[in-house]
């Protein structure tokens, strides 16, 4: 086996050795002959093959496979298969195409069982592996077949070789790896090393809590081996922390250097600090640099406790007694209780005496309130008791026990003892538990009269309470029973007011009259009423006097009744009482009314004999006006001899009470005689007859207007003349082409698109143009549309409404129906007029036809001519000044670049300023030049000093110059400019300001923290963090603490903050005298560079330390001691610049003392102070304040919480943070709890939620808060239950009291009657005109009578639009407040002037009467 090895690993050695020297050459069988042999003619290989053929040739750097191929000589025996049969690999090959075996002896086998997985030679050298080769799963040749049998210390890894876990390829062999060796998981590491790890920098390296032991091995960490967190020193080491980079014993542990671990302190060891006691060993402290107990404590047997005395200890000191237990003191080397106490059980707290201790004086009885020291025993004092506790006296209480008076009278006012128990004298009863005695009130409780009697007069017990007797009733403090009143609200039952006031009964709880009765003015008596007393309801009258009612507030008679007999009765009224309106009369005498303040019979009546009734008047009656006849009789009139007769027309009829009216056909003289009676009539040659259109009805009566198909015509005007559009054809009224019969038959109705009862075209293109009939319904044309109500088709337009794709087609050109509406088909838009459709541009620079499409694309274009070259394609081009743009949409928008920076393409676009260039596609200076102010040009590059620059490099042309904070180049402190200002000299003699150095603090990492955080004090509050101007991490303070301005050890204490804005206006320099010589220590103005807002610049850092250390350190060295000895140090926030000076945002630090907060004011006011001492110089940084100083100075709070994005401030991101003054606060949110390291002192700095708390159960989880939003429905729903209650109410109420009122009524009938009066007047009028018209014009009788009907016509129906009116009017009007007057209506006759229609006539009528409608009037008013 051994040998086999060998013979495989010389196998892997290239070009160790060959089968054939160099100057020979191999046969196929293996053979070597010299290549002298070559060509000879003769055979030297088998059937002279390889050396007789010269196509198997070779070079001399090569030989043959057993195949004939040619392969390097250094492939040989190098234990790789480059032939394909191991012929390279074998002294005497196979005979191709077998496999040759590396076996001993050589065995052939078939070259497709290579590598097939199966050990087939004896050597499995068929299935060798290499580095870097092919490998399988299969290990069929038991194990022979693994990469490892051929290459040690590798594996078969995705089917390749590669070298195993922990192994590393190093000159083509796997070989161990090494810490700080590359690896990607552990086990890389750990195969070959324990206790390594893959780190985080993908190298070796030993695990945690192990150390380097030599390249290849880690051991356990020890004390003071070197260490980064504390957890690699405690894992193998109990009590060790990594203290500065090594591990140590952990605070309150030493070293044992037997055991190499970390044991606690005991009392008496070595100490330093008083941590290392406290912390082992409690109630410990470091005295004289050993451990000691704490006084009041002592150590045990093992020194490993601190035991806490108890009393009758020993002691030395009282300190040692009173140390730990209060009221104690050392007495005779004892620990004894102070003399008004005594020890517990188990004597470790003095608590007081009780009642029955013994005692020596009265003061060791002193804790028990109320006691003395009597017979040697403590006791309470008389009007006192223990019986609750014997730890105090009680003062006795009403019902306590007692032995005499005293007992009771010393401790409760007005108390006696009776039968040895305390009571409240006769009428006084116990208050405040039992600790007073009181005159009792009503509703105390009694047992017998005199109880309430003797102190409150007219009472009496009432079912064991003291109450009012009948009739009397308890005043407000129940000190008093009064007598009952009207209005009282504290009766329960009748006999509670009638008691004490006739007539009165108890209602709702109230003492009110009864009903009819009327309280006298102080409330005592009630008096029957009368009318115009006041009331409320009617049954307040009608209870006291008949037939009246509560009207507006008083008591009145009803409608149709008067007062009498001193208003205490009212009488029904007859004809020609007195009266106010015509209810008065009408409500006792009917169809009568009140005029002129008197009752009157009503037109058309007249009075009986004994004046109580109005009888109907008849014909040949006595009249005086028309209406007196009219009202009574229809159609008579009052003639010349005042007698009531019939009008004309009409006739006296046989029974002597009605008129007659004359018939189609009677005798006439004139129209009148006939139009009177009969509608549409007139007198046609001595006879009536109805006019043209209308036909006489069987009874000759009536004239009816002709029909629609009737058969009664002889011309046209006998259809036309009755229904318009109509003609008579074939002696039957029909309708005119393009109308239809409608109405019944009454009209005719032009056809209208949409109607379906059409039969021929003509029904419909005779009514509206562009139209047809089909399928007998009238339609527009296609490409048309009905409007103006149907009536009229008119061409579609883009927009309009559409069903079917041929009605926009057929109008516009290139247009469809889309959902309903014509629009242009997809591509194209419609042109303003919208009766056009045109080609859709897609993108800026194609045709357009109107600038719309243009803006749709982007506003700031139009439709016009590119490049605005005239031609007859209009494209959309952007407006003047713009370019079209394509690279950031792809329709392309209209840009124009207006400042330095912009997007170009070419120079074109550039032309906004001056010296401007388009490079890389952005607008650019050219060379030699920089932007102007605006950026909307550029400028030639500063050359003097003033020049205006940007950057301090522009300066560059100036030597010693900088670009300062106005934007123009100055020269550097210690310079000034040359003759020519074109460069900066020094300046002889320039005053250096002093620039202090900043203590830099500890360096630090940032991962760790380290070495920043430490336990002892001042160290712990520190934190490690970036600091302005320095590359690497140091220690600063945690927010809310600072360290001293002037110490490197970085103490932090604890601060409060104060924030001030100050305003340098000058610094220290130099400045030239008349001689040109240089005048130095001269103040002035102030020069503010723009590195002043880096911090991260030496500038920044310059006058940041010139302001803070030299600056306010030393001003606050000038202000008083309370202030001056608490100044921390200062913090520049920011640095800006004013209208005089530069303005520095500061933050000021001053020890905390939260007993005794410094109010900013008064810091301001010390500031100023100092400044006047130095006359506004800036301690010593060489910069000064301009007067007046408290202008300079200004003063505002700082928010922790919020400013500077809360750097100020180390609240945890769950914690809510609270501005406080001077400082601020953090407490975790709800549902989290707080793991903060220093709660007690620095709470909310580490909140987490519990474990057995999800987020989901919080109220408020991650700030967001979840609202109770179903308490703040239900709050707001009965808000506005509430609300809508009280509008109801409110309502109800006004309604309630304009019911009260008839005003409806009285003003209806009014109103009516005077409406109805004047339009029967105007009626007479008209007949009159035209009877004194028919006398003018005889010769048009036919004309004046038509219109003469006509006008009557109109005037009939406009009466009935007026009694509806008039009617709606009254119901509509609102009636007017109580205490109103109901105004009368007008008589607006007078104002109405003449008109020809009558409609017009009337509604002037209404107008004049609405102007002075009551109900206007009312209306306003309610």
């Amino acid at each position: 086996m051994i040998q086999q090895k060998a013979y495989l690993l010389l196998l892997l050695i290239n070009g160790v050795w060959c089968f054939c020297k160099k100057d020979e050459m191999r046969c196929m069988d293996g053979k070597c002959i010299s290549i002298k042999h070559h060509m000879d003619g003769r055979n030297d290989c088998i059937g002279g093959k390889y050396d007789e053929d010269w196509k198997y040739w070779c070079k001399s750097s090569q030989l043959n496979c057993a195949t004939g191929r040619c392969i390097s000589r250094s492939k040989f025996q190098n234990g790789v298969n480059d032939c394909g049969d191991n012929s390279d690999e074998v002294e005497f090959p196979c005979k191709p195409p077998l496999f040759s075996c590396l076996s001993d002896p050589v065995v052939c086998i078939p070259k497709s069982n290579v590598k097939d997985g199966n050990m087939d030679c004896p050597d499995a050298s068929d299935e060798v592996k290499r580095l870097g080769g092919e490998c399988g799963l299969n290990n069929d040749c038991e194990g022979n077949c693994t990469c490892g049998r051929f290459v040690e210390n590798t594996a078969c890894i995705n089917k390749t070789c590669q070298c195993a876990a922990g192994y590393k390829l190093l000159s083509k062999k796997c070989v161990p790896r090494n810490l700080d060796d590359a690896c990607a998981v552990d086990v890389d590491c750990l195969t070959v090393m324990d206790h390594t790890v893959c780190g985080n920098s993908s190298i070796c390296q030993c695990g945690r809590g192990y150390i380097r032991n030599g390249t290849r091995s880690c051991r356990q960490i020890m004390l003071t081996d070197p260490c980064v967190t504390d957890e690699e020193c405690s894992m193998f080491n109990n009590n060790s922390i990594c203290s500065t980079g090594s591990c140590d014993c952990n605070l309150g542990y030493i070293l044992d250097n037997e055991t190499l671990t970390c044991i606690p302190r005991k009392l008496d060891d070595e100490c330093n600090i008083t941590e290392e006691c406290t912390s082992v060993i409690e109630n410990s402290l470091c005295i004289n640099d050993t451990c000691q107990c704490q006084t009041g404590y002592y150590g045990n047997d093992m020194l490993d406790t601190c035991l806490k005395r108890k009393i009758f200890d020993e002691c030395r000191l009282n300190e040692d007694c009173y140390s730990v237990m209060n009221y104690t003191s050392c007495v005779d080397e004892q620990c004894q209780c102070d003399n008004s106490r005594k020890a517990n059980e188990d004597r470790r707290v003095c608590v007081q005496k009780e009642i029955h201790d013994e005692c020596e004086v009265t003061e060791d009885c002193q804790l028990i309130e109320n006691s003395f020291c009597e017979n040697s025993i403590c006791n309470c004092i008389i009007g006192f008791h223990n019986y609750h506790s014997n730890a105090t006296c009680h003062k006795r209480k009403i019902f306590d026990a007692c032995d005499v008076h005293e007992d009771c009278s010393n401790a409760v006012k007005y108390s006696i003892c009776s039968e040895e128990i305390c009571t409240c004298e006769l009428g006084r009863i116990s208050e405040n538990n039992d600790t007073a005695c009181r005159w009792r009130l009503l509703e105390d409780s009694c047992s017998k009269n005199s109880d309430c009697e003797t102190p409150i007069e007219n009472s009496i017990c009432d079912n064991g309470t003291c109450a009012c007797d009948l009739g009397y009733q308890a005043t407000i403090n129940g000190t008093e029973c009064l007598l009952r009143q009207i209005g009282d609200d504290t009766c329960t039952v009748d006999i509670d007011c009638s008691a004490a006031v006739n007539h009165s009964e108890c209602l709702n709880k109230t003492c009110v009259c009864l009903s009819g009765y009327l309280a006298s003015k102080n409330n005592t008596e009630c008096k029957i009423r009368n009318i115009t007393s006041p009331c409320d309801v009617d049954s307040d009258c009608s209870d006291a006097i008949g037939d009246s009612l509560c009207f507006e507030g008083s008591c009145q008679c009803v409608s149709g009744y008067m007062a009498t007999h001193n208003n205490t009765n009212c009488e029904i009224r007859i004809l020609q009482d007195t009266c106010s309106i015509d209810t008065d009369c009408s409500d006792a005498v009917v169809n009568s009314n009140c005029s002129e303040g008197f009752c009157f019979c009503n037109s058309g009546y007249k009075s009986n004999e004994n004046m109580t009734g109005c009888l109907l008047r008849e014909l040949n009656d006595s009249c005086i006006v028309n209406t007196d006849c009219s009202d009574a009789v229809n159609s008579s009139f009052c003639d010349l001899n005042e007698t009531c007769g019939c009008m004309q027309g009409f006739s006296i009829a046989g029974d002597w009470v009605s008129c007659e009216a004359n018939k189609i056909g009677d005798k006439c003289i004139e129209d009148a005689d006939c139009g009177n009676a009969i509608e549409h009539s007139l007198c046609n040659k001595g006879k009536c007859a109805c006019v043209g259109g209308f036909l006489e009805n069987d009874k000759n009566t009536q004239c009816i207007r002709r029909k629609i198909f009737d058969k009664t015509c002889q011309r046209t005007n006998d259809c036309s003349l009755a229904v318009s559009h109509s003609s008579c054809i074939q002696k039957q009224c029909m309708c005119n082409s393009g109308y239809y019969a409608t109405n019944g038959n009454q009209t005719c109705t032009k056809f209208k698109i949409g109607d379906k009862n059409c039969k021929t075209v003509f029904d419909c293109k005779d009514a509206v143009s562009k139209s047809s009939c089909r399928n007998g319904e009238c339609q527009c044309l296609n490409g048309y549309m009905a409007e103006n109500n149907n009536t009229a088709c008119q061409k579609r337009i883009i927009g309009d409404p559409c069903v079917k794709g041929l009605d926009c087609s057929s109008a516009v050109y290139k247009s469809i129906c889309n959902n309903g509406t014509c629009d242009c088909d997809v591509g194209d838009d419609a042109i303003p007029e919208l009766t056009k459709c045109v080609s859709s541009p897609q993108k800026l620079q194609e045709g357009c036809t109107f600038d719309a499409q243009c803006e749709r694309l982007d506003n700031l274009s139009y439709c016009g001519f590119l490049h605005g070259i005239l031609t007859r394609l209009y494209t959309c081009v952007c407006d003047d000044g713009y370019f079209a743009r394509f690279d950031r949409k792809p329709t392309g928008d209209c840009y124009a670049p207006r400042k330095i920076g912009d997007f170009c393409e070419n120079m074109g676009w550039c032309s906004f300023g001056d010296f401007v260039q388009c490079e890389d596609n952005a607008c650019s200076c050219r060379p030699s030049f920089i932007p102007n102010a605006t950026y909307n040009g550029c400028i030639h590059e500063p050359e003097v000093v003033g020049d205006f620059c940007r950057e301090d490099y522009h300066c560059r042309a100036i030597s010693n110059s900088l670009c300062y904070g106005n934007n123009t180049c100055q020269c550097h402190y210690k310079f000034e400019p040359n003759d020519n200002g074109n460069g900066c000299n020094p300046v002889p003699h320039t005053l250096q300001p002093v620039v202090p150095k900043e203590l830099p603090g500890l360096q630090c990492d940032v991962r760790t923290g380290g070495p920043c955080f430490k336990k002892d004090f001042g160290r712990k509050y520190n934190r490690c963090g970036r600091i302005p101007g320095r590359q690497h991490p140091r220690c600063k303070c945690v927010p809310g603490y600072s360290n001293k301005y002037f110490e490197d050890i970085n103490l932090c204490q604890e601060i409060q903050t104060y924030f001030f804005y100050i305003n340098i206006t000058h610094e220290l320099g130099c400045e030239k005298k008349m001689d040109d010589s240089p005048l130095c220590y001269k103040y002035q103005p102030i020069r503010i560079l723009k590195q002043y807002n880096n911090e991260n610049t030496r500038y920044f850092l310059e006058i940041r330390n010139r302001i803070i250390i030299t600056g306010l350190g030393t001003l606050f060295n000038d202000t008083s001691a309370y202030i001056g000895d608490r100044y921390v140090n200062s913090e520049i926030l920011n640095i800006t610049e004013s209208t005089d000076g530069m303005r520095v945002g500061v933050l000021i630090y001053l020890a905390a003392e939260y007993f005794n907060i410094i109010n900013e004011t008064e810091l301001e006011q010390e500031m100023i102070d100092s400044l006047i001492r130095s006359q506004g110089a800036l301690g010593s940084s060489q910069l000064k304040l301009s007067w007046p100083f408290d202008e300079a100075i200004e003063h505002r709070d700082f928010d922790e919480c919020t400013e500077q994005n809360g750097e100020h401030m180390d609240c945890d991101a769950t914690a809510w943070c609270l501005n406080t003054r001077v400082s601020y606060m953090c407490s975790c949110r709800h549902g989290y709890q707080d793991w903060s390291p220093d709660s007690n002192h620095r709470p909310g700095r580490n909140c987490v939620i519990p474990p057995d708390i999800t987020t989901d159960s919080l109220s408020c989880s991650n700030g967001k808060c979840e609202n109770k939003w179903e308490y703040i429905s239900l709050a707001l729903v009965g808000f506005g239950f509430v609300l809508f209650t009280l509008i109801g109410y409110e309502i109800y109420a006004r309604k309630k009291k304009l019911e009260k009122s008839d005003i409806y009524y009285k003003l209806q009938k009014a109103a009516k009657k005077a409406k109805l009066k004047e339009l029967r007047e105007r009626r007479k009028t008209i007949r009159k005109k035209k009877q004194d018209e028919k006398k003018k014009k005889k010769n048009s009788t036919d004309n004046l009578n038509e219109q003469t009907n006509i006008e009557l016509n109109e005037l009939e129906t406009c009466e009935e639009s007026v009694d509806e009116t008039i009617v709606t009017n009254v119901n509509e009007t609102e009636p007017p407040d109580d205490n109103e007057d109901i105004p009368t209506t007008p008589n607006t006759s007078d104002n109405i002037e003449p008109t020809d229609n009558i409609c017009e006539m009337e509604t002037d009528i209404d107008a004049e009467t609405e102007k002075n409608d009551p109900g206007e009037t009312l209306e306003e008013s309610v």
